[in-house]
């Protein structure tokens, strides 16, 4: 379900963030077709901050999505902020 995805890719940044399991799970849930889903798995991956660095090509394709612009700049101010100047 997706409210299901959506809440686990929260809980799963925010309890283990270092796991290297977790980021995959997480971008997994942010790629999601679901844009509620993949809006919550872009906050989480904000969220995580630093750790996320690997991901940041995966969010600016996001970017494309007018609906998950904004989420996606948020993250990145998070993760790497000089990572905006790459957005369309």
């Amino acid at each position: 379900a997706p409210r299901v995805r959506a809440f686990s890719a929260q809980a799963l940044a925010s309890v283990r963030p270092d796991e290297p399991e977790t980021l995959a799970g997480v971008l997994k849930v942010a790629l999601d077709e679901n844009e509620n889903v993949s809006l919550m798995g872009i906050q989480a991956l904000g969220g995580m901050g630093g750790r996320a660095r690997s991901v940041v090509d995966d969010l600016i394709k996001l970017a494309a999505n007018d609906k998950l612009r904004g989420a996606v700049e948020n993250a990145l101010r998070s993760i790497d902020p000089d990572a905006l100047s790459r957005l369309p």
